[in-house]
């Protein structure tokens, strides 16, 4: 399946606008302005990533305008809102919605978590109350379910068993895990509807008149917006003008879309110059035919049919579309549209949802998700990302993580090829050259040694636990491993002897604030122990594993580390050969991963970095949270507010980063690794010349730009893009710059890979794009 772009949409509070810039642009395949002002700001990052560059043969009162106009397309790019909170670490605050901490690796839905069935109860804007059909008053309601057998999971590289995520999180959706239902919850019968007495009820927000019961599982319905018009009014409608030009004495109507006419009978729906229009009532005045008016249904598609299995509305080919709102990526349910009844289903973790299609059970109609995002090549929604059904009328986002990596600590395991001294310190000779395994950490005092764990043997009398940033364990003999750490005065002392057991752990009232144990260490000895490809000498294993068993189970999250001995137990690799990596050296649960050259993360959170890397060094390096992490889920509806995460209040970019300082186009070096706005034309600009592809000066006709006008055009640069900001004239170069700089009220006039730029520097206009057939008037 292709890359399902358009399906996923970044969570964002200040408008989805902004959300979108979230996205990258590489290469001229994906360049186009509708996404302006991306690529040029990074909203997730919070950065800028423009380089400005002014034309070097600009002079006079030519000079100062090119530079007006890219101080105004600065102004624009750092008036762009962004979140003014971080991406993981903070608590969620969520109204008219819902919203969980999921554990990594958990259904969404499952115990503890999410609920399965979300009612208005849940997220606010979705509606309970009643409709009247024919006279009579019914019940209804909607509902998002969270389907139990097809799931939607937060996953990490490990537990997907997809290397391509590395140290990512994502939340994972099977095909008909997401699934909205408008339920009916009295008796009704459905197929009694008619085109002049309609079911008329709001799907996903969106006004449908249901016409026709077809089948059981067909209906027709009026699906586009009303307008009712007097005889010679004029409407916009998907930027084109609909004239309602007379109203006939028998019911007929002629209609003009952009000047292409029709004539349609009472009831008739057509085609018009690309708009469906329906000609569903009239109101004929026979001494006045200014007073005359129509009930026109005027969309892309003003009636069509809603059929089992089929695409939602303006789908017809297979969900890879760009759109945000791609049609061919939800699926109708639609069944027992023949029966009289209540809606009926079943949802189990066994089987999913069932739909109740006896002769008892009543009507149902519902969307469903018809995709899966279940591998790195799908790009699986990560922090700040949102699936969202059609309208965006309801969301389900994957806010952030309840931990930041930045808080992270950093846990070291590796030889220490000259213990001896500092054994010596302890009082304990060792041979010279003695090595040991340590573990070190970069915070003081977080690592601890449970002098109470039932196999470890204390040295002497010790009434608490030993806090340090630094353990040593170096091979008594074949059942006993001394266990060294380094004191708050810097010296090496024997703290016992562990075997098979716990002897410490993470120390979480040092990294967090509370107390608690985050991660233990476990100690085997195995004489002899083939775990490792080439070991065959006796070995240990040294154990990573969560204390908590509630959100990780006992053995559902081991990190292991396998580390050979020689003779007279000495420390001397992990794995079975020295600065050489080996899959079972490192084992997430039951898997060797010491081949892997990747980052990796855990289920608590741990992120394994590089194993095959570290390996080679004999080494195990570790970046390890200071809690649990987990997903911040969030439900959204349209009237939900979200505060905290990765939304929350927002600043505009100038506050969080800083402009990059403008150069003249004889300064750029490397043009390649920067994404460029050049200001200035053919005439006086370099660059300008070279990505239009024309010879430097190019003056007048021969820039390919017409008199009094400008362009914004963009081009490939490698894996970056090139903007061409560019007039005919100075003048016409700053009203080009105007559009950008407000380019927020231009936003439905931008698209395509290039448009041209009228009007005045007060009032400047997109007027066409060379990439579409629009033609835009802003």
């Amino acid at each position: 399946m292709q890359k399902l772009k358009g399906i996923i949409k970044k969570l964002s509070a200040v408008s989805m606008g902004a959300a979108m810039l979230g996205a990258s642009l590489t290469g001229a395949i994906a360049a186009d302005l509708k996404d302006y002002p991306a690529p040029f700001v990074d909203v997730v990052g919070k950065k800028f990533d423009y380089l400005l560059v002014l034309g070097s043969g600009a002079t006079g009162e030519g000079a100062a305008k090119d530079t007006i106009g890219a101080l105004d397309i600065a102004s624009g790019l750092g008036s762009v809102a962004v979140s003014a909170a971080g991406t993981s670490g903070s608590t969620v605050t969520v109204t008219g919605g819902q919203s969980e901490d999921i554990p990594l690796t958990n259904n969404i839905a499952s115990s503890n978590q999410l609920d399965s069935v979300l009612t208005d109860d849940d997220v606010e804007s979705l509606f309970d109350g009643e409709i009247t059909f024919q006279s009579t008053s019914y019940d209804v309601s909607e509902e998002l379910l969270l389907n139990l057998n097809k799931n939607t999971s937060i996953q990490t590289s490990l537990s997907s068993s997809d290397d391509d995520y590395t140290s990512d999180v994502r939340m994972e959706i099977e095909k008909n895990a997401l699934v909205y239902v408008y339920r009916f919850d009295e008796s009704i019968q459905v197929n009694k509807t008619t085109n002049a007495d309609p079911l008329e009820i709001n799907f996903l927000g969106k006004a449908l008149k249901i016409t026709s019961v077809d089948s059981a599982t067909k209906l027709t319905a009026s699906v586009g917006t009303e307008y009712v018009m007097n005889s010679g009014e004029t409407v916009e409608v998907e930027s084109k003008s609909v004239k309602l030009t007379k109203v006939g004495s028998g019911g007929d109507v002629a209609v003009e879309v952009d000047g292409v006419s029709k004539i349609l009978s009472d009831g008739q729906t057509a085609t018009v110059n690309g708009l469906e229009i329906k000609n569903s009532d009239q109101f004929y005045d026979s001494n006045d035919q200014a007073q005359s008016s129509a009930n026109l249904i005027i969309g892309t598609d003003a009636v069509d049919t809603i059929q089992d299995s089929g695409k939602y509305f303006g789908g017809d080919d297979v969900c890879s579309s760009d759109d945000p709102e791609d049609p061919d990526c939800w699926k109708w349910v639609v069944k027992n549209m023949n029966n009289v009844g209540t809606t009926t289903y079943t949802s189990t973790t066994a089987n999913g949802i069932s739909w109740g299609v006896a002769a008892t059970h009543g009507p149902i109609l519902a969307l469903q998700n018809d995709f899966a995002l279940n591998d790195y090549k799908d790009d699986p929604p990560a922090v700040g990302d949102c699936i969202s059904f059609p309208n965006d009328y309801l969301s389900v986002c994957f806010d952030s993580l309840t931990t930041s990596d930045e808080d992270n600590l950093n846990i070291v395991l590796q030889i220490d090829t000259g213990f001896d001294s500092e054994a010596s310190e302890a009082g304990v000779t060792l041979p010279s050259g003695s090595k040991a395994l340590l573990i070190s950490s970069n915070v003081a005092d977080t690592l601890g040694i449970d002098v109470d764990a039932s196999g470890f043997g204390p040295n002497g009398t010790l009434s608490a636990d030993i806090k340090t940033d630094k353990i040593w364990i170096n091979p008594f003999n074949e059942s006993k491993q001394g266990v060294y750490y380094e004191n708050s005065n810097g010296l090496t002392v024997l703290a016992g002897y562990v075997n098979t057991s716990r002897f410490g752990y993470i120390d979480h009232n040092k990294v967090r604030g509370t107390t608690g144990t985050a991660i233990v260490f476990n100690l085997t000895s195995i004489v002899p122990g083939p775990i490792a490809t080439n070991q065959t000498g006796a070995a240990i294993e040294l154990t990573l594993e969560p204390a908590d068993t509630d959100l990780s189970p006992a053995g559902s999250d081991t990190i292991k580390t396998v580390w050979n001995l020689t003779t007279g137990h000495i420390v001397n690799s992990l794995g079975g050969t020295s600065s050489s990596e080996e899959s079972a050296e490192v084992v997430w649960i039951n898997t060797g991963i010491g081949t892997k050259d990747e980052d990796h993360r855990s289920r608590f959170g741990i992120i394994i970095t590089n194993p095959k890397g570290k390996g080679s060094g004999d080494k195990v390096d570790l970046s390890v949270p200071a809690d649990y992490t987990q997903a911040n889920i969030v439900i959204k509806g349209t009237s939900t507010t979200v505060s905290g995460g990765t939304t929350g209040s927002s600043v505009v970019m100038a506050a969080v980063d800083k402009a990059p300082s403008p150069v003249l186009d004889t300064e750029v070096t490397n043009k390649v690794v920067d994404n460029l706005i050049l200001v200035g034309g053919p005439a006086v600009n370099r660059l300008s010349a070279e990505f239009l592809g024309l010879t430097y000066p190019a003056y007048g006709a021969a820039s390919g730009i017409s008199s009094g006008e400008a362009i914004l055009s963009l081009k490939d640069n490698g894996e970056k893009v090139a903007m061409i900001v560019a007039g005919y004239e100075s003048a016409d170069t700053v009203r080009a710059s105007r559009v950008l700089r407000d380019y927020a009220a231009n936003k439905a006039n931008l698209k395509g890979a290039e448009v041209t730029v009228k009007g005045t520097t007060s009032n400047p206009s997109v007027v066409a794009s060379t990439t579409s057939s629009d033609t835009t008037t802003a």
